[in-house]
């Protein structure tokens, strides 16, 4: 299972011995590519789009709604 996503998701051996017990695998990689593409926005190293197809999202809003899902504070 770990090299499949190695595989698909580029993750590298430094990646998965960082990998938290505890965490699925899945979902530590999600949240590492959600931070990555988060940091480039910041940075304005690229649009939403772009970024989405370079983490490999399927859309522009399937990458914006696991970014909000992820990132969005709660309502109060």
């Amino acid at each position: 299972m770990d090299r499949c996503l190695q595989a698909r998701y580029g993750v590298t051996d430094e990646l998965l011995s960082s990998h938290p017990a505890g965490h699925s695998l899945y979902k530590y990689v999600q949240t590492r590519r959600l931070a990555e593409a988060g940091a480039e926005l910041l940075l304005g190293r690229g649009k939403v789009i772009d970024l989405a197809l370079k983490y490999q999202y399927g859309s522009p809003e399937a990458f914006t709604r696991a970014f909000d899902k992820e990132y969005a504070e709660p309502n109060t």
